[in-house]
């Protein structure tokens, strides 16, 4: 969260005491166990590599039930012209 709160300015005290890193989901949890164990040894040593472009950034919090929209930044466009 460093990065965030240095070079953009995202700082949330709740956030910062939380016992977990936020983190990117490239894949989704309904992959069934035998075929997650199936997969890991193709998947497990290869590195991910992908640019996008982002005109917001969104910060979902779940409530047991379902993810919401906690915040949303949108991105100057001199971010995005990097």
């Amino acid at each position: 969260m460093t990065d965030l709160e240095n070079n953009l300015g995202f700082v949330d005290k709740v956030d910062q005491s939380r016992p977990f890193t936020p983190d990117l989901t490239v894949a989704f949890r309904d992959l069934a166990k035998q075929n997650f164990h199936a997969a890991w040894p193709e998947f497990k040593e290869r590195q991910l590599y992908f640019e996008f472009t982002a005109t917001y950034l969104t910060f979902l919090l779940q409530d047991g039930k379902r993810w919401n929209i906690k915040s949303e930044f949108s991105f100057s466009s001199s971010i995005q012209n990097h």
